[in-house]
């Protein structure tokens, strides 16, 4: 618990950080589209400029990129105190130049609260660079498939970044971090 709703934040952002910042230097911000945070205010996390960031693979040829989003909900108790809840999630590895081109290798969601998402459970969508055009027999698009998986919490995502796609730790103590049971902040 936090003093202020502005506290509140801010830790969650350390405890991404803690984990993301296992293949990453760059901090999370949150932004808050209103004019007030008060108990119940939806606030959005990302990387900076809710970009893809660069993940280092040891290979300049297919450089590997990670974009993280969040939706997060504060909330005020009894006795002033503040903090955070998870309202959604979209954690997503992408191939490509990093100016034109970005493919999706794999993409997990989550988002229980939007009306307009055609999935509320939490999913994983198969990148369409996995998929031959050649080979396409399947009657529907496989990369549009939502398949069923539990919450991924962020050190799941970290782990299967540096140990299925060669993305390397830029801190030495990155197994540590994502042993550690955070699940999400």
């Amino acid at each position: 618990m936090s003093k202020t709703a502005v506290l509140a934040l801010e830790a969650h952002l350390d405890a991404l950080f803690h984990i993301f910042g296992c293949v990453v230097h760059q901090r999370p911000q949150w932004q808050f589209p209103g004019a007030r945070l008060r108990s119940g205010s939806a606030v959005y996390v990302m990387f900076p400029n809710g970009a893809p960031i660069r993940l280092s693979t040891g290979s300049a040829r297919h450089p590997l990129w990670m974009l993280v989003q969040e939706t997060v909900v504060l909330h005020q108790h009894f006795d002033h105190s503040w903090h955070t809840t998870l309202d959604n999630y979209t954690y997503q590895l992408f191939r490509g130049d990093g100016q034109s081109r970005f493919d999706e290798i794999v993409t997990y969601h989550w988002t229980p609260n939007d009306p307009g998402a055609r999935r509320a459970w939490p999913h994983l969508h198969i990148g369409s660079t996995f998929i031959d055009p050649g080979a396409r027999r399947e009657p529907w698009s496989l990369h549009k498939t939502h398949f069923a998986t539990g919450p991924m919490p962020p050190n799941a995502f970290v782990r299967m970044a540096v140990e299925e796609f060669g993305v390397q730790p830029v801190v030495a103590d990155w197994q540590a971090r994502i042993t550690e049971p955070v699940g999400h902040p």
